[in-house]
């Protein structure tokens, strides 16, 4: 279940994610305040994943070690993200095709490292983990846009 999340600041969007393996089971609208995500985790491919309900935005992603592998197009109802998750510094990513909008994260711990710009092709935004509250983030510089996630 996703429980009640309290609101923070309207400095920042608040995002919920339910993670879960092979289906997508129903997930229970709460508040019209939260953008609410769904995320399916796959391993080496991407499979068939059946719509919930048009009150939701349905994220695919896949995650991937160093390298983006070639990702099929699952249909035209779903919005794709390729993620790639490295560790303190951002490897080059090679584009795809112009289906994907593609996204960078880099996961930090405490606090969000400099993150150099990797190229105008993709659209990079940074995440910062916290556990239990949000602490302050400095922003980095007006090149990226910034999400804070809990």
């Amino acid at each position: 279940y996703v429980y009640k999340m309290e609101s923070i600041s309207p400095d920042f969007t608040v995002y919920l994610e339910l993670y879960t393996y092979g289906y997508v089971y129903k997930m229970e609208s709460i508040s019209p305040d939260f953008t609410v995500y769904l995320e399916l985790y796959t391993y080496g491919y991407v499979y068939k994943m059946e719509s919930i309900s048009p009150d939701f935005t349905v994220y695919l992603e896949l995650y991937t070690y160093g390298y983006v592998y070639k990702m099929e197009s699952i249909s035209p109802d779903f919005t794709v993200y390729l993620e790639l998750y490295t560790y303190g510094y951002v490897y080059k990513m090679e584009s795809i095709s112009p289906d994907f909008t593609v996204y960078l994260e880099l996961y930090t711990y405490g606090y969000v490292y400099k993150m150099e710009s990797i190229s105008p092709d993709f659209t990079v935004y940074l995440e910062l983990y916290t556990y239990g509250y949000v602490y302050k983030m400095e922003s980095i510089s007006p090149d990226f846009p910034v999400y804070l996630e809990l």
